[in-house]
């Protein structure tokens, strides 16, 4: 179940995503359609303290929580005090941008790790992918992390929360495949 603050969401216009543009000709998000096909979604007032039982009583039912909301937005959501309402079955997987909780994007990092350099003409201008290369990589760690989380709970009775940043899967990514390296080798 996608759940969705109501205030402060798309562009302070305290619209939920599936608000969001561009709209299809029933008046419904296009964007939102195709990243949440078959998902429930509610959107939940977070600075009521009744929407953040409703969200905390929500993971209380399901042991899971998979968030991309930093600490400092939402200090309810930190894993100590999930598991002081939740219990310590409670598994939870946290996307943050940067290791230190900061935000970042798909297109920043391809910035960043120098990607948009590596894909754009020689000597040309820097050109990032369409398709959001990092946010699927760093969506696989979650999934990974997940079932991580599954084993430890089968075997311990246990939760554990994942923290995994979009900055290092990026940087790990391109390490990974030799990039870095032809780099500095080859100039």
């Amino acid at each position: 179940i996608l759940v969705e603050p109501i205030i402060g969401a798309h562009q302070g216009r305290g619209l939920p995503d599936r608000d969001r543009g561009p709209l299809s000709r029933e008046g419904v998000s296009i964007p939102w359609q195709m990243l949440h096909r078959g998902m429930e979604s509610v959107a939940v007032d977070f600075h009521q303290e009744a929407g953040r039982r409703l969200v905390l009583d929500l993971i209380k039912k399901t042991h899971v929580l998979v968030s991309n909301w930093p600490t400092r937005m939402a200090p309810w959501l930190e894993y100590t005090r999930l598991v002081d309402h939740c219990g310590p079955q409670v598994i939870k997987i946290q996307f943050d941008g940067g290791y230190d909780g900061r935000v970042a994007n798909d297109y920043s990092m391809q910035g960043a790790t120098g990607l948009a350099h590596a894909t754009g003409e020689p000597h040309g201008r820097p050109l990032t992918i369409p398709a959001a290369f990092f946010d699927i990589i760093t969506g696989l760690h979650g999934l990974n992390a997940f079932h991580v989380g599954l084993r430890r709970l089968a075997e311990t009775g246990q939760g554990e929360c994942y923290r995994i940043a979009l900055e290092q899967v990026a940087f790990q990514t391109l390490a990974e495949l030799g990039w870095y390296a032809q780099a500095e080798t080859t100039g």
